[in-house]
């Protein structure tokens, strides 16, 4: 899967609770790719685990999600 324009790829992240349910629901996941037009600062977050909004724009493509770069907002280092 690929990303184009000014769109991220994310790859949901699952989450295993105390009793060990696994769930993929959340605002977060790693950058699995970039489109040509997203900034430099962005592009270097591929393979990073970042947060994002959950923003009307965002489209949820099986275990995915595609939105627009302004809306990751946070990046785990």
């Amino acid at each position: 899967m690929k990303a184009c324009g000014d769109w991220v790829i994310v790859e949901k992240t699952e989450q295993t609770s105390a009793s060990g349910i696994i769930s993929s629901e959340g605002t977060f996941g790693k950058i699995v790719s970039v489109g040509e037009e997203v900034p430099n600062s962005i592009q270097k977050l591929v393979g990073k685990v970042v947060y994002y909004t959950a923003s009307r724009t965002a489209q949820e493509i099986n275990e995915y999600m595609a939105m627009h770069w302004a809306d990751v907002f946070y990046v785990e280092e």
